[in-house]
């Protein structure tokens, strides 16, 4: 596996996490929303 690869992974990883991090704050914010 080279260099490239993982870093490409590594990126993949961190986008994902921040978009689920966004969705479970958006459904929190509806559930606290009056």
């Amino acid at each position: 596996m080279t260099l490239h690869m993982r870093k490409r992974i590594l990126y993949m990883i961190l986008a994902f996490s921040l978009l689920t991090s966004i969705v479970v704050i958006e459904l929190l914010v509806q559930l606290f929303a009056p």
